[in-house]
């Protein structure tokens, strides 16, 4: 059930599936919040601002100028069937949290957004790795952003009790979740 105070547009600067949009939104479907395009821009780049947490392969940060083969092993991971795997966790850890939050995704590339896409759709851009998707939870403040050849998503500004919910699906998708500087 959407969020108290949300309506159905779909934002779009482009053409997506053959679907013509005259303006800078359409009504298709989904649920988006009662804002702006600019708006969500602006939350977006106010979001990425704030403390982030990691979703990632790896259970604490590689140093900088550690030993050992981070880049190599990372290519390696983003790559074949271990790519597949790892968008395919990034996905279901995604997919788990919509059942919690209304989402607005956003796909840099092309400036298209929808609000709750189908499911469908999210578990094919996430596992594609195609494509950077800015996902804003609705009514909580909150950006995660899954970018191409990266072997984690970036949380924004969660409190503590998304993080807890977080961390259990992060785990049960065999990934960890840390903050950048933490011991």
């Amino acid at each position: 059930m959407p969020a108290p105070g949300l309506v159905q547009p779909f934002y779009t600067t482009a053409p997506i599936a053959g679907i013509q949009c005259p303006e800078r939104w359409c009504v298709l479907g989904g649920i988006v919040a009662e804002t702006s395009w600019a708006e969500v821009l602006e939350q977006i780049e106010r979001l990425l601002e704030r403390p982030y947490w990691v979703v990632d392969l790896l259970p604490v940060q590689v140093p900088a100028h550690g030993a050992g083969q981070f880049f190599a092993v990372e290519q390696l991971l983003l790559t074949g069937p271990r790519g597949d795997s790892l968008r395919r966790a990034f996905a279901d850890v995604l997919l788990c949290l919509n059942c919690y939050f209304d989402f607005v995704v956003v796909l840099d590339e092309d400036e298209t957004g929808l609000v709750n896409p189908d499911p469908k759709i999210l578990d094919n851009w996430v596992r594609d790795g195609r494509r950077s998707l800015s996902i804003v939870l609705v009514g909580v403040d909150v950006l995660i952003q899954v970018t191409p050849q990266s072997t984690c998503m970036t949380v924004y500004n969660s409190s503590p009790d998304l993080l807890k919910m977080l961390e259990k699906l992060a785990v049960a998708a065999g990934l960890f979740l840390w903050q950048p500087g933490e011991a």
